[in-house]
């Protein structure tokens, strides 16, 4: 399966990750995705900027980092689930709210049909490079985890337990976040994503003899 097969299939599955709930107290809150997440029924939804925040701990490089979590899940019949948002707002550093909901983004630009339906595009792709792009990053694919540099958190797509493709963050070679609020991970790694620096990009012409003359 190739890098947009495996996007495509991310788009259409993240359908399956999502629905509402009002606001409530920390504490109430995360009892309150523990025990949705053993029906596997998750009834948060997107709310203010400390809404998603779970955990401030020590990343592998030895600095605080907050670990965002998802706040829409499968089972909701109108929306996208926003773990690749959780995951990038993770890696950023940056609370849920300054992160677009990249997969409903791109059905707005034909990724499918209506929100309800699988997203069979990849305009969300595109927006998600252009977001980071515009933060001075960009994202590079890598054959495997073992091709991450040490302590660096890297984006991994794999099928999560609950049967549906998810996005999390491995590091070291290992689970370092996973968005839902199962923990649980994904049981097999399909493709490997690092975020770095923005490289720059190539903007040379082509120099044979067959280039035309320049209108």
């Amino acid at each position: 399966m190739n890098s947009e097969e495996l996007r495509d299939q991310l788009g259409a599955s993240a359908a399956d990750e999502l629905h509402d709930q009002p606001h409530h107290e920390r504490d109430r809150e995360h009892d309150h995705q523990r025990d949705q997440a053993e029906d596997d029924q998750p009834l948060r939804a997107l709310g203010s900027a400390d809404q998603g925040v779970h955990d401030r701990s020590v990343d592998p490089s030895g600095h605080g980092c907050p670990r965002i979590d998802q706040t829409i899940f499968a089972g909701d019949p109108k929306r996208k689930g926003n773990c690749v948002a959780a995951c990038v707002a993770t890696l950023l550093e940056v609370p849920l709210h300054e992160v677009p909901h990249f997969l409903e983004h791109g059905i707005t630009w034909g990724d499918a049909d209506e929100t309800g339906a699988a997203s069979t595009g990849n305009a969300w792709w595109a927006m998600l490079l252009g977001y980071l792009a515009g933060r001075g990053l960009w994202v590079e694919e890598l054959p495997d985890l073992d091709s991450a540099l040490p302590g660096e958190r890297v984006l991994i797509a794999g099928m999560s337990p609950r049967g549906v493709l998810h996005q999390v963050i491995y590091a070291d070679g290992r689970l370092w976040h996973d968005p839902h609020p199962s923990r649980a991970g994904v049981l097999d790694v399909r493709e490997v994503l690092a975020v770095r620096p923005l490289p720059g990009f190539d903007h040379t012409p082509t120099t044979d003899d067959e280039t035309e003359e320049p209108r």
